[in-house]
């Protein structure tokens, strides 16, 4: 209902802390602060956790950047570029200081980055969710990826992967890559008959 809502853990009714235009990807800040983007992740906002009126806090420079996470100190702001495929495989994972300054890209290829902890990362890559390092001062990754975990849930289409992590854990929703689709003959009874040809985004 275009708002941002909080529920205790231990139960009880949704509370609404702000108004907001389709909001996603939350993140409860340490400071007590809730940061969110808004529209479909194009925008990136904050509002008081104890509620109140929102301020944007960045907009992407480019209409094909989206918001996927904020660091718990405040201090970065992760971001999908989808820029050369329609395919979030082919998309890049930046980061943005939150005080000021240009984005710069840390992962060349993959999507909807999320932070691990204070010194990782995971983000999607071809059906598989991958790690890396992260150095929390300098805003940079340290290592090579590394695929974790086959088979999750996640969309390159919409640049999506149903995924959270609290501290070092991570949790994630089976299912794999949703994007994959086959080429099909459908009559108009809706009988449907798959070619032989390979899944493909």
């Amino acid at each position: 209902d275009d708002r941002v809502k909080k529920v205790a853990l231990g139960g009880g009714a949704p509370v609404t802390v702000c108004e907001a235009s389709t909001p996603v990807r939350a993140r409860w800040a340490q400071d007590d602060t809730i940061y969110f983007s808004t529209d479909y992740g194009l925008g990136l906002w904050r509002v008081a956790a104890g509620g109140g009126r929102a301020s944007r806090v960045e907009k992407p420079d480019n209409v094909y950047s989206r918001f996927s996470d904020v660091s718990l100190d405040g201090r970065w702001a992760l971001r999908t570029d989808h820029m050369r495929s329609i395919s979030g495989d082919y998309a890049s994972v930046s980061i943005m200081p939150l005080a000021g300054g240009p984005a710069r890209v840390l992962v060349p290829s993959g999507y909807d980055a999320r932070f691990v902890g204070e010194d990782g990362l995971s983000f999607a890559r071809a059906g598989t969710l991958h790690t890396v390092a992260f150095d929390p001062e300098k805003g940079v990754t340290a290592g090579e990826p590394r695929p974790v975990v086959e088979g999750v849930s996640m969309d390159s289409l919409f640049q999506q992967v149903h995924s959270a992590a609290s501290g070092q854990v991570i949790a994630y929703v089976p299912g794999g890559e949703r994007a994959l689709g086959r080429l099909a003959w459908v009559d108009e009874t809706g009988r449907t008959e798959y070619l032989n040809a390979p899944a493909a985004t």
